[in-house]
């Protein structure tokens, strides 16, 4: 089973700080922007068996770096994992780039190679430790 939070999709859009304005239970701080996908997440996890890989696929950061822009970095998306490893996601892919910046989500010939390992290493580094 693969959720798809990352690259603009309504997950995405509500972890934002820079789309997601709501007041309610759902804006303002990381684990109430997370939380339709963290709600996603344990009733996926709920309804599958215990040995059921369950992957979600996060955008590691929009890469936009506007000056004033509340956009999502690898901070960001690093405590993202934590939650959705709190919430029995067994693995995790990330990417990064946002409708603004698709050359960073399908990286082309003139993009680096290992464009994205920043973000990816810092996962690492955390901790975070999905099981499969």
């Amino acid at each position: 089973m693969v959720i798809h939070g990352a690259n603009g999709y309504l997950p995405c859009e509500l972890l934002s700080k820079r789309f997601n304005k709501r007041t309610d239970a759902y804006g303002g701080t990381l684990r109430n922007r997370a939380k339709f996908l963290l709600d996603l997440a344990r009733l996926t996890r709920e309804r599958t068996a215990p040995d059921f890989n369950v992957l979600i696929r996060l955008m590691g950061s929009d890469r936009v770096n506007k000056p004033g822009d509340e956009g999502w970095g690898k901070e960001d998306t690093v405590e993202l994992c934590k939650l959705m490893e709190e919430a029995g996601i067994n693995c995790i892919n990330i990417t990064s780039g946002s409708q603004e910046t698709p050359e960073w989500s399908c990286p082309p010939y003139f993009m680096p190679d290992a464009c994205n390992v920043d973000i990816t290493s810092a996962v690492k580094a955390s901790g975070v430790k999905p099981r499969l």
